[in-house]
């Protein structure tokens, strides 16, 4: 809130300035000063305030401010304008995107998420295989994926073969031991071949295969997942063993 208060004065302060510069090739030249001062100015109030930055605001604020100055002269026929004015917004939005292109570090990757840069080590997300930062709000660590593909249940494709290598055959009875508690008539469960408790499919992905009662890891993993997943040893079990025991 008062991030978005500060900007919209910045933007105040540099359109009325705009307003009383004279029209012509002056206007030109000041809006390529506005596309300075917004950059910088957005870039002191994020680092006062620590918020997450945003990489658009500067070029709003300048474009907005030179756009401001031009309707005021419009409406007070203060003086004749001309394409300078129109210009002037072009080169104060210019300006302040050529600064962010010229301050975010050659060859760096941005995050797919905050659209900022993602440090000096980023990595790829295993499911969507974007660029993600290390951010809080962009990689959930404790789910192992990013906030984009986390709130829309983005599931590894797998087939019925991998499923039945890994965990054995669909299971008839119960119910899923995950959040979502589904019966074995609505999901597709398949059970833990150590402690045999069954999870459904979406469960068993939404946990990145791993057994929340005894810790157990599916070995096998997608390529992308296993460096986020320590893989404990397959025990031994019965693929045709056919599970009826509900969670407690």
């Amino acid at each position: 809130m008062w991030r978005t208060a500060y900007f919209i004065a910045i933007g105040l302060f540099l359109g009325i300035v705009s307003y009383v510069v004279p029209p012509g090739p002056f206007v030109v030249g000041w809006s390529l000063l506005v596309g300075v001062v917004a950059f910088f100015g957005i870039r002191f109030v994020n680092a006062q305030i620590e918020d997450q930055p945003t990489e658009v605001a500067a070029m709003v604020v300048s474009g907005g401010a030179t756009l401001l100055g031009w309707i005021l002269k419009l409406v007070h026929l203060r003086a004749q304008t001309g394409w300078f004015e129109g210009i002037g917004v072009v080169a104060a939005v210019g300006t302040a995107w050529a600064l962010d292109a010229l301050t975010t570090t050659a060859g760096s990757k941005i995050c797919f998420i905050c659209k900022q840069p993602a440090g000096d080590r980023p990595f790829s997300c295993p499911r969507c295989r974007q660029t993600i930062c290390a951010r809080p709000s962009c990689w959930i660590a404790r789910h192992a994926r990013c906030k984009w593909c986390h709130e829309r249940e983005v599931v590894f494709p797998t087939t019925e073969e991998w499923w039945k290598r890994q965990v054995g055959p669909r299971v008839t009875t119960g119910n899923c031991s995950g959040p979502c508690l589904k019966e074995a008539y609505e999901t597709d469960l398949r059970a833990c071949p150590r402690c045999r408790w069954p999870f459904c499919k979406r469960c068993w992905d939404r946990q990145n295969f791993t057994c929340t009662h005894c810790g157990w890891v599916m070995p096998d993993l997608p390529k992308a997942l296993a460096p986020f997943v320590a893989v404990s040893p397959p025990p031994a079990f019965e693929p045709n063993e056919r599970i009826s025991r509900r969670r407690p």
